[in-house]
This record gives C-alpha cells, sequence and structure tokens, in this order.
C-alpha cells in the first residue's frame, strides 16, 4: 500500500540519504526492474552509463530540456558517462505509463559542467506535459520545484515547491539534503501523501561505463605472441612507427577507446 503519513514522518535533518528496497510495487515497479529491484550502487552507476549513452545517441536535447548547450566535451569525443553529472528516471506516473515511453522521454539529464539545475514546470515544460498530462495533477508542480546542486563530491537537493516532496518515503524539508545512488524523489499531491510522479536519482559513479561492454576481448596474453604479430605487420608495409625496438616482457593492449 502506499506509505501513510505516519509511516512517512517529517522532515529530518540534512544528510545522505541511502536508495532503500522499494515497498510498493505500484510506486517503483519500472525504474527498479531496470536497475534490479534493491540494486547496488555499481547496478545503478551502470544503469546511469547505459542512460547516458543511449541518449548521447538519440534524444540528448529531449533529455535535457531547460539547460542551455551540451557540455563542450559532447564534441570531444568524451566518454558518454562523462557528460552528465545525474540522470533522474522517472519510475512511476500515476497517470502516464512511463514504461512505454522512449528513454528520452522519461528521463531528465544533469548536464556536467553546471552546479545548479533547477527542475520545474517552467522550466521543462515538455517533460512534465508527458509525464503528467492529467492537467489537475500537473498544476501541482511548481514553476520550481527543486533545486539540485553539486560541489563535485555530492550532489544535494533542495525543495522550493510548498508542496509535499519526498525522498525515499521520507518528506523533506526546504533545506539541502545529500542524496545517493538510486534514491528515489516523488512528487505528493493534495493528500500530501502519495506520490503521482516518482524519479529514480542515477548519479555518475567512479569508473561508471555501460553495461553491455565485451567480456571476451580476446586479448594476447602471451606477449611474443603479440610481439612476432606486430613484427610480421612491420614487415608487411605497414608505417615504421607501428612497431619498433625490441621484444620486451611487458605490452600494453587497447581493449577499448571511446571518441572513435
Amino acid at each position: 500500500d502506499p506509505p501513510t503519513r505516519l509511516q512517512m514522518g517529517g522532515g529530518h535533518a540534512p544528510g545522505p540519504v541511502s536508495a532503500v528496497p522499494a515497498t510498493s510495487p505500484q510506486l517503483y515497479s519500472v525504474g527498479q526492474a531496470r536497475a534490479g529491484a534493491g540494486a547496488s550502487p555499481e547496478a545503478y552507476a551502470r544503469r546511469f552509463a547505459d542512460c547516458v549513452r543511449e541518449l548521447c545517441e538519440s534524444g540528448w536535447d529531449a533529455a535535457a530540456e531547460g539547460q542551455a548547450g551540451r557540455p563542450a566535451a559532447y564534441a570531444g569525443g568524451a566518454p558518454p558517462a562523462d557528460l552528465a553529472e545525474a540522470v533522474l528516471e522517472c519510475a512511476h506516473s500515476s497517470t502516464a505509463d512511463v514504461n512505454s515511453m522512449p528513454l528520452k522521454h522519461r528521463c531528465l539529464i544533469l548536464k556536467a559542467g553546471d552546479s545548479t539545475w533547477t527542475v520545474g514546470r517552467q522550466l521543462q515544460p515538455n517533460l512534465f506535459a508527458r509525464l503528467v498530462p492529467d492537467q489537475s495533477m500537473l498544476t501541482v508542480i511548481s514553476r520550481s520545484h527543486l533545486l539540485f546542486t553539486s560541489d563535485k563530491t555530492a550532489l544535494r537537493v533542495k525543495k522550493l515547491s510548498p508542496n509535499t516532496v519526498l525522498v525515499n518515503g521520507q518528506s523533506i524539508q526546504q533545506q539541502d539534503l545529500t542524496l545517493t545512488q538510486g534514491a528515489q524523489i516523488g512528487f505528493c499531491g493534495q493528500d500530501n501523501a502519495t506520490a503521482f510522479i516518482t524519479f529514480t536519482v542515477l548519479l555518475r559513479g567512479s569508473g561508471a561505463r555501460p553495461g553491455n561492454l565485451p567480456t571476451n576481448l580476446n586479448v594476447l596474453h602471451s606477449t611474443e605472441q603479440m610481439q612476432s604479430q606486430a613484427h610480421a605487420a612491420a614487415g608487411a608495409g605497414s608505417p615504421t612507427w607501428w612497431f619498433s625496438g625490441p621484444p620486451t616482457p611487458y605490452s600494453l593492449v587497447c581493449v577499448l577507446a571511446w571518441g572513435g
């Protein structure tokens, strides 16, 4: 059942808020299914990388609504995971089937290079119109509902709206609150208790990379074999810089490169 006011409790002092297993399938089934129920921080970080990569390929502008331009690194061939500080992925809407929407229509990117991001009906009118097509519910979302800030060590959220906002089922006050991987942010309606729209917070994790990288890279583990092949390639008309120098005990093998 949806959490009651008694279960939610009141506001609490600022501090880290960790992801907790969902207790209401109605509220959290979609988002947690994508990252795994009760997922680890690493699983959420992989989900973040997968989302940013897909949005880079198609849908970046739609998912970065309300933010000017693209990160400078976007055109420089940077790894996709370095282009965003966080992704807010809609996990539930009481008035829309978010599971059937393309990723770009249910996500909001918090673009890398910025330190503050305001989220609300004024800056993201298209996003919220898609996720909350019911006009009576849409007006509950304030023009500026939430303020996210980052100092490169943590992502924080501050409620700007007078309406109730839940983080992991707990009502928050108008003060900074540190978020951690997989936190659930819910916007409540007139009952001040039930979230009619919920976002999963996907943070950029250390070393986050897409989850479907090849698992068998067929790396040559024999240094002698690799170097003999390099000698053969050099003898077949390859540039002189292709291989030079005597055999050594060690070799560096590139197994993955971003940006072509």
